[in-house]
């Protein structure tokens, strides 16, 4: 027998009274593997497995039949995977109590709960791998200023906004809660802006590219933010001492030997031939390895999921090879059950306590709103046309897979209730919905570049060069 909160399974209690209890859930030798389908008992599923290949199916058509009905409003697959999640949540065919009984017994969910994670992880692995790293630290070196605007300002509007409104926040565990919802807002993610903008084909474009690097130094700050933060909480205690020195030992392994293994075996794979394939699965399987890590001293899985990433140099042999063999059954099969969950922890009708609902939609919004007004001020250093800053405010604002695991940490660790965790997600669901067809309507990048290839003596690319010439 193994004992679980329950929380793990379903959703925490809006009564912080309630949380005081468990899930006892009985395990047997047919949990996994069962003796198949008992069509005259009641529940007439025994094992794991058909629940999973269940569930999974469900995800898949509800996120294709979704994304079929909004393509044509041009919406990003990260806006149909959510709303394929709240569908099968209890937000819709989860309220009724016979489907969910079915569909997710609670015995089973410590398996999707597993696979959420994993999908997570590698989610953060693969787009860091994608990265092309030399030319986002250029980009960098040239555009820190506006990085630096377009997060201290939202960050400090949103946090003003949060101070004002926080004795309406009860439902908020902790204090320092506001202050990492606001942080969070006004944060971009690399991963999550990297896997949007690739989905838009705009990776190549100068907007894309400004927006790639500006979320790579706000993941740095990010990283630093959660390094410090044990020391600010408890000062130089011993475990927190302990902590970040286990941090700093974690930074020197992944650099210092990691990469010089993945230089290793790039070194010693010949020209066009494939990197082996045992290669490939001790890379895979270092990324959950090196994640659960970071976990372990006290950082964050996401953190060292993303570093072995980066140490993992783009394209061929080993980076390209990477992300053909393992994408495909990252989306399709792992990401899907982080979705699920997601989906499973929503719930549109537990939002009853609307001043909090209000309260809290006005610091993401003033912190969505900074991030617009920091790219405009950004024009004094890019200085670009208003429409090109106004696009770039949109970028930044793409929420994505990041920020739902984030939310997901805290409701787990009890710092937000149900109805906090649903207004998080579904305010990042609806501003996703809203500025990704803006910025597949209006950024045309194309556009500018036949302007460019009709001026005389101007310097071509392959883009820009006319096809007869």
């Amino acid at each position: 027998m193994a004992v679980f909160n329950r929380q793990n399974f379903k959703t925490l209690p809006n009564n912080k009274d309630d949380n005081n209890f468990t899930t006892c859930i009985s395990y047997t030798k047919h949990t996994v593997f069962g003796k198949g389908i008992q069509l005259h008992q009641h529940n007439s599923i025994h094992s794991a497995l058909p629940y999973l290949m269940l569930q999974l199916a469900l995800a898949f058509i509800i996120s294709k039949l979704i994304y079929f009905l909004l393509r044509p409003l041009k919406q990003a697959k990260f806006v149909c995977n959510i709303l394929s999640g709240i569908t099968l949540g209890r937000s819709v065919l989860g309220r009724s109590k016979a489907f969910e009984d079915i569909i997710f017994p609670a015995r089973e969910m410590m398996v999707v709960n597993t696979l959420s994670i994993i999908g997570g992880i590698y989610f953060v692995f693969i787009n860091a791998v994608k990265m092309d790293k030399d030319m986002i630290l250029r980009t960098i070196k040239s555009t820190w200023n506006v990085s630096l605007t377009v997060q201290l300002v939202p960050l400090t509007i949103s946090i003003i906004i949060a101070r004002l409104a926080h004795d309406n926040l009860p439902r908020i565990s902790k204090p320092t809660a506001l202050f990492y919802i606001s942080f969070i807002s006004a944060e971009t993610y690399f991963a999550v802006t990297a896997d949007a903008i690739s989905e838009l084909n705009l990776l190549n474009s100068e907007l894309g590219q400004l927006t790639i690097s500006t979320a790579v130094l706000h993941e740095i700050l990010g990283w630093l933010n959660n390094a410090l933060s044990p020391l600010v909480r408890g000062g130089f205690a011993a475990k927190f001492i302990k902590s970040e020195i286990s941090f700093l030992a974690f930074l020197i392994f992944t650099f210092f030997v990691l990469r010089p293994a993945i230089q290793w075996i790039i070194r010693t794979t010949p020209e066009r031939v494939p990197v082996k394939k045992c290669y490939i699965v001790a890379i895979l399987i270092g990324a959950l390895m090196i994640a659960g890590v970071a976990d372990i001293i006290g950082s964050n899985f996401m953190i060292g999921a993303a570093m072995m990433g980066l140490v993992i140099p783009a394209g061929p042999p080993l980076g390209s090879a990477l992300v053909e063999k393992s994408e495909v059954v990252i989306r399709n099969f792992f990401l899907p059950f982080l979705f699920i969950r997601i989906g499973l922890l929503t719930d549109i009708f537990s939002i009853k306590d609307w001043k909090a609902f209000v309260s809290l939609g006005m610091i993401l919004v003033a912190a969505y709103l900074g991030k617009v007004w920091g790219s405009l001020l950004s024009l004094i250093w890019f200085k670009t046309s208003t429409r090109n800053a106004l696009l770039f405010g949109c970028f930044l604002n793409i929420k994505g897979i990041i920020e739902l695991l984030v939310f997901l940490r805290w409701i787990i660790y009890m710092q937000i209730d149900v109805q906090t965790f649903s207004t998080l997600v579904l305010f990042n669901l609806v501003l996703t919905a809203i500025v990704t067809p803006l910025i597949s309507i209006f950024y045309k990048p194309r556009k500018r570049l036949d302007r460019i290839s009709k001026i005389d003596n101007c310097i071509r690319t392959l883009q820009s060069t006319l096809p007869n010439s």
